[in-house]
């Protein structure tokens, strides 16, 4: 999978990206995104990780990396190559459209991408985000959806699960810490 425009050792960065304040002096924040063509049963499928720019203060910056994400996925995935599109979104389907900018769950959904978890039946929300920075809260305080699977071409039917989201998922050291501050999400998808 080709980067248009900047690439690195580790996949590409987005063209637009967000400069931080910080008591040193400002950071760019380099999100961006990886690729790969993997065959499974004789057939292959490309399958693209990302990590999208949070929704604030930077929204028109997340919108902009999103719709090159999918300009570059329309542009270097073969017609007849399944994709799979995984992430932290930092955007969710409930997010509203701000004039001129079009959320990036909105964005892949136009784009054809399909949700893998609203193709199950279970009626649970699904949050992924976000336990405590410092990841010792007693409690999970996951309440958004922010990190998805989404598929593309003739998918049939999909199971998806969370892992990381029960108090026994913490580790075993003192003090206990939940895995990370998002929920990983696992599926399985049939095509």
């Amino acid at each position: 999978m080709a980067c248009p425009n900047r690439r690195s050792q580790d996949g590409c960065t987005y063209d637009l990206l967000f400069t931080s304040p910080t008591p040193l002096g400002p950071i760019r924040l380099l999100h961006g995104f990886t690729g790969a063509d993997v065959k499974v049963c004789n057939k292959t499928f490309r399958v693209v990780n990302t990590h999208l720019e949070q929704r604030e203060p930077s929204r028109f910056v997340q919108a902009d990396q999103a719709n090159e994400l999918l300009k570059t996925l329309r542009n270097t995935t073969p017609r007849n190559r399944p994709l799979v599109l995984v992430g932290d979104m930092n955007s969710s389907p409930k997010d509203d459209e701000f004039p001129g900018i079009m959320p990036p769950y909105k964005q892949f959904i136009d784009a054809g991408l399909k949700d893998v978890r609203k193709l199950r039946t279970s009626t649970t929300p699904g949050y992924t985000c976000c336990q405590a920075e410092n990841l010792l809260n007693v409690k999970s305080q996951l309440n958004r959806r922010i990190d998805f699977i989404f598929a593309q071409k003739n998918i049939k039917s999909a199971t998806a699960r969370l892992v990381g989201i029960k108090p026994a998922d913490k580790t075993e050291t003192k003090p206990k810490l939940w895995p990370s501050d998002h929920a990983g999400i696992i599926a399985e998808l049939t095509y």
